[in-house]
């Protein structure tokens, strides 16, 4: 049995450029969240002021995020995943056998770079109602990298025994939520 030409035509790619217009739009109003995040705070933010940074209606914003939280939620998770890659880029075995100053350069500068790109992760993690599991996940990334930054130190200096390491000061784990009261 042949295909009709309609049939054919329900096979275009149609539907991608409306998801790639819908990711474009989810981008936007992610842009706008994260300015008056940073502008407001987490907790002062609304609905209708992102709406309005976007330039686009408050129901335009519902079309893609029922609220302020899953806005927050969302930048959140995308954030952490792009800290995530950038972790992973720079704590490579390749990167071990640097000198000391090229090691620190190279670990340092894009982590350094990705939080001055996007103060909207600091405004985010420091607001004590920071929604969903945004601060949980942030403490595993922030225990990973430590766990990484131990384990390049000790591959550097074998005879470093990390039961002889001093106490974390008491700033360690800034992301829970009992610490920011």
């Amino acid at each position: 049995m042949s295909e009709s030409k309609a049939d054919l035509r329900d096979e275009t790619p149609k539907p991608r450029r409306r998801q790639a217009r819908g990711e474009r739009r989810i981008q936007q109003l992610l842009d706008a969240a994260a300015h008056v995040f940073c502008r407001t705070g987490y907790t002062s933010a609304s609905t209708n002021a992102i709406a309005r940074e976007a330039g686009v209606s408050p129901g335009t914003l519902y079309q893609f995020f029922p609220n302020k939280e899953a806005i927050a939620v969302e930048l959140g998770e995308r954030l952490n995943r792009r800290m995530m890659e950038t972790h992973g880029i720079v704590f490579t075995p390749e990167n071990v056998g640097l000198p000391l100053g090229e090691l620190l350069d190279t670990v340092l500068d894009p982590m350094i770079e990705f939080n001055c790109a996007n103060p909207v992760f600091l405004a985010l993690i420091q607001s004590s109602d920071a929604p969903g599991r945004l601060l949980e996940e942030h403490a595993e990334l922030h225990d990973s990298i430590q766990d990484r930054i131990s384990e390049l130190i000790g591959v550097r200096n074998p005879g470093l025994s990390p039961s002889a390491a001093p106490a974390p000061p008491p700033w360690r784990s800034p992301c829970s939520r009992s610490d920011w009261r």
